[in-house]
């Protein structure tokens, strides 16, 4: 019978292991185009923007296909704020495939904006800008 022993010596303090990083939104600085496929529990898309908090109107739209009112229901974007929603879009009267929202504050910061897409089964193409 053979026996082996192995005496391991360690020195210093452990670390941790580094935190698994969470996918960078897009920026926006002009116009970006994406589609999500819709589901019950609501498909995403982000998106951020710099505000410098000066109290300016920030107008921020996006145009969705296919054009339907019910679909625009279950489709839009949010905007928030070190995670607080500052915005929710709103559909245009004269144009059903345009939302907009727009909002003012004296919080400078990057802002996240939030496509989201609840029409189950359902593509649905976007572009968002920035006015």
């Amino acid at each position: 019978m053979l026996c082996v022993h192995y005496t391991l010596t360690l020195q210093g303090v452990p670390v941790p292991a580094a935190p698994t990083p969470t996918p960078a939104p897009n920026a926006l600085i002009q116009n970006l185009s994406g589609s999500l496929v819709g589901n019950r529990d609501g498909a995403f898309a982000y998106y951020t923007f710099y505000y410098p908090g000066d109290g300016s109107t920030a107008r921020l739209s996006a145009t969705f296909w296919p054009a339907d009112e019910w679909l625009n229901l279950g489709q839009g974007f949010n905007v928030y704020w070190d995670g607080r929603l500052i915005a929710r879009s709103q559909p245009k009267r004269d144009d059903i495939t345009r939302q907009t929202a727009t909002f003012s504050s004296a919080l400078a910061g990057t802002y996240v904006i939030q496509v989201y897409n609840y029409n189950p089964g359902v593509t649905t193409y976007f572009t968002l800008s920035r006015e």
